[in-house]
């Protein structure tokens, strides 16, 4: 009867699946696992304070029941119980330390409650055997923790970076609040308090941060000290570049070169800077079309002035041997502009665009700002039920009659992040995103 119970449950019959599971309570009333079941099928019909007396029996007629104490622990928290529910997580996580589902528990609560360094604690102990829910939880702390909270992890911030523990952009901030704090960046801030230009060995100084380069590569550095030190530094390797030692700078160079693409090329520009690219975009040019070797460093400040899609036989350059952090920069601004072009040209065209939407539309084909880097993580998809439930956890939900795959709309993808991450979130869904920019 309580296996029955849990078929009927999974086939959203709620009603047949609580009769199975009285049944089953009728027969052996002191069945804990039929508690639970019952428990977990009046919590999907809305009834949480049913649900809540059965887990809380489930529990105490079985203590060592670890989904029973877990159940518990969300029932608790769905009825404005915080502590109680953190209680719960921990004796679970307590009966067994490596259960990732009490892991992800306790850290949600936590942070709910404020308690985000130690949500933190939990999940970097997790993070060897973690999926990537442990990750995007912990990326989550990470962007409620303090500056001085985080420094201990910096190691961990620039992993989240580097393999897109979250959502472009939600990481931003941290990194640029920690890259702010290291010797390099802090110094070459008050050094541009009180002169104009930073030199080369400023700029070495800069390339040994990591947390700083993965900071460039993977979004937007919306912060005005960390920008004035980036113009500065683009404008000391223009200046400096035909002498300026090419292996300890190049992977400087392409961060930069990557940032000032992902962000449209902002940095502000001087006179001399101008005169300075022209020469070295000849120079460059003329290497290119001899066949003659061109410095990575030429190739990278170009870069960082301009895509290099637009410059004169920039396909010839794939043919070539490159440093990785060159070839990273080659893939950026050739070949998947290459790529979009191709998947621009695919594109159906779904109506006619009114003559008020052409203006729009002529806006975004310009400059589809913002670009981002990181697609957003891949975690466990859910049914749309699911989803609704989990977002609004304290809602009464009478859940959708779906058969099939559902459909879902985005009217308006914008940049397209959300329409990837529709596609990932929701189990089977089939996606129609539609936008007035083919560049966007």
């Amino acid at each position: 009867h309580n296996n029955l119970g849990n078929v009927l449950k999974d086939q959203a019959r709620l009603a047949d699946a609580e009769a199975a599971i009285r049944r089953a309570l009728a027969l052996r009333p002191d069945y804990a696992e039929a508690h639970n079941n019952l428990g977990t099928v009046a919590a999907l019909r809305g009834a949480s304070a049913e649900a809540l007396r059965h887990f809380e029996a489930a529990v105490r007629l079985a203590p060592r029941f670890v989904e029973a104490r877990n159940n518990l622990g969300l029932a608790l928290s769905a009825h404005g119980q915080a502590e109680a529910a953190i209680g719960e997580f921990r004796a679970a996580l307590g009966l067994q330390p490596g259960n990732l589902e009490t892991v992800h528990h306790l850290a949600r609560e936590l942070v709910a409650t404020g308690g985000d360094r130690e949500a933190a604690a939990v999940l970097i102990g997790a993070l060897d055997g973690g999926t990537a829910e442990t990750k995007s939880l912990l990326a989550l702390c990470f962007q409620s923790m303090s500056a001085d909270a985080l420094a201990p992890l910096r190691p961990h911030v620039v992993r989240a970076l580097s393999e897109g523990w979250a959502r472009g952009g939600e990481l931003e901030r941290v990194g640029i609040s920690l890259a702010k704090r290291s010797v390099a960046v802090a110094g070459c801030i008050g050094k541009l308090d009180i002169a104009a230009d930073l030199d080369v060995t400023d700029l070495t100084a800069l390339a040994g941060d990591p947390l700083l380069l993965q900071v460039m590569t993977t979004g937007r550095v919306s912060d005005r000290d960390l920008e004035r030190v980036l113009t500065a530094a683009r404008r000391s390797l223009l200046l400096r570049a035909p002498d300026a030692p090419s292996d300890a700078l190049v992977d400087f160079a392409g961060a930069l070169a990557q940032q000032s693409f992902i962000d449209e090329y902002v940095f502000a520009e001087q006179p001399d800077e101008r005169a300075a690219l022209d020469r070295l975009s000849k120079a460059t040019a003329a290497r290119l079309q001899s066949g003659d070797d061109i410095p990575a460093l030429w190739l990278l400040t170009l870069a960082a002035h301009g895509p290099l899609h637009r410059l004169p036989g920039a396909e010839r350059l794939l043919d070539r041997a490159w440093p990785q952090a060159v070839d990273a920069v080659l893939t950026q601004q050739i070949r998947e502009p290459a790529e979009e072009q191709a998947i621009r040209a695919s594109l159906p065209s779904l109506t006619p665009i009114d003559a008020d939407s052409l203006v729009v539309q002529a806006q975004y084909e310009e400059n589809p700002y913002p670009r981002w880097v990181t697609a957003p993580p891949v975690l466990k998809p859910l049914s749309v039920n699911d989803y609704m439930r989990a977002r609004y956890p304290r809602a009464p939900f009478r859940p959708l009659a779906m058969t099939g795959n559902p459909d879902v709309l985005v009217a308006g993808c914008g940049s397209g992040s959300h329409a990837i991450e529709a596609h990932r979130r929701f189990a089977g869904a089939r996606i129609l995103a539609v936008d007035l920019s083919r560049a966007s």
